[in-house]
């Protein structure tokens, strides 16, 4: 569900660059991607090299670029960006917050090229699971000077990077504890009048995925690739950009005559570029707040297209610096037919490994755009031995939309 961000460095020189922009027949094709992987593999040992540089030569250095090049995420970045005429365009404001037996997921789309506004609001209990009615997303028209209000949902930026204050107030349709899809018919008991006012506190600088993910993991994932004229193209279409930021949410949810006091940690998203809910064939996202082991906070992510797997994250402690994910091994159990109730989850950074258990409390399954099928769930987190660890907000995401015939098959050769 949440995109992930460029990737640097680039990896091919003007030269190569120049080649690949001409035709070029089969033969040609395969000098040109020997060629293109050559190049990745020593674009990708020169970055990872200067990644390694003695943390004063490295300070010096990003001082320097600060100097000539500014960093994408200053204060005007947090706005909506100009349409590039694109029809896939897509902008979007994320925020999601677990706390104990609770999380919240809110989020406007900008579609431009459809002229419309996509909704979500998701909150997941315990007892029961809060969406808007229907197949619990909202599309709507939308004018050019109400992008940050719709379907009752909005969202104002109080200060750039620190504090933001979403409000919403509608009816949204209380659900079982896993259901998929949308509902033929919803009686009206099922529905109740919600009331939404919280505040996001930032608490970190944001974290662009690619550029800030650790390098190693980086250079794998990209060395691993196919790296070909197929992939490149794929590159050059598809360019969406991306952060995340920790924090707090602080505020009141009411459901009917229920109070809900919203006191979680917190992640928001803030991307924008060529959208497409199929492009990859499977995805997933965590975000987890943690106690009594070695993180306090904990995100990652992970994306399989057809030529390249793309993964990465972060942990941060209590007063420790935040630490990129180095490595990520997940686990799901399922029974056959059904989607996973308990996800394993190993993740490598600097200073040891964590290892935690996360199991499905509760869970909302979505379609979009015919495309991608996305399941959000409320997950309560062990560490291996059976301790209480805290809970997170899990998110599996596939494509649904079948490939070309043709791209399987040449997925399939060797």
């Amino acid at each position: 569900m949440l995109p992930l961000g460029r990737v640097e460095p680039t990896l091919v020189r003007g030269d190569e660059s120049a080649a690949l922009s001409r035709k070029a027949g089969p033969s040609q094709d395969r000098d040109l991607s020997a060629a293109v992987r050559r190049s990745v593999k020593a674009a990708l040992a020169r970055w990872v090299m200067r990644q390694r540089l003695p943390d004063a030569a490295r300070a010096a250095r990003a001082a320097v670029l600060r100097a000539v090049s500014r960093r994408w995420t200053e204060p005007r970045d947090e706005a909506f960006h100009p349409w590039d005429g694109a029809q896939h365009f897509a902008e979007d404001f994320t925020f999601v917050a677990v706390q104990r037996g609770f999380a919240v997921l809110a989020r406007i789309e900008w579609l431009p090229g459809r002229q419309a506004q996509r909704v979500w609001l998701t909150l997941l209990g315990r007892e029961a699971v809060y969406t808007l009615p229907g197949d619990g997303l909202l599309l709507e028209p939308c004018g050019d000077g109400a992008r940050w209000r719709a379907g009752g949902l909005e969202l104002d930026c109080v200060a750039p990077h620190r504090e933001w204050r979403l409000q919403f107030r509608g009816k949204l349709l209380k659900r079982g504890l896993d259901e998929v899809g949308a509902r033929a018919f919803a009686p009206d008991e099922a529905l109740v009048s919600a009331r939404v006012d919280v505040t996001f506190l930032g608490e970190a600088e944001p974290f662009i995925p690619g550029t800030d993910d650790h390098p190693e993991l980086v250079a794998r994932s990209l060395g691993d690739a196919d790296w070909d004229l197929r992939l490149l193209r794929q590159l050059r279409r598809r360019r969406i950009r991306a952060y995340v930021q920790t924090g707090e949410l602080h505020g009141v949810i009411g459901l009917d005559a229920t109070i809900v006091a919203v006191n979680g940690a917190s992640l928001r998203m803030h991307a924008w570029g060529d959208r497409d809910w199929g492009a990859s064939d499977a995805a997933f996202h965590g975000f987890f707040s943690l106690q009594g082991v070695d993180a306090s906070r904990l995100w990652v992510h992970h994306a399989e297209f057809p030529w390249v797997t793309l993964e990465g994250g972060f942990a941060e402690g209590d007063g420790a610096a935040r630490k990129a994910v180095e490595d990520i091994g997940v686990m799901r159990e399922r029974a056959p037919g059904s989607s996973p109730r308990h996800i394993g989850l190993n993740v490598e950074m600097a200073g040891g490994r964590l290892e935690l258990e996360a199991a499905v409390v509760s869970a909302f399954t979505l379609e979009i755009d015919r495309r991608g099928s996305v399941r959000v769930a409320l997950v309560a987190v062990e560490t291996p031995d059976g301790q209480p660890a805290g809970w997170g907000l899990w998110v599996d995401q596939r494509r649904i939309d079948p490939r070309p015939r043709a791209l399987t098959a040449q997925q399939a050769s060797p």
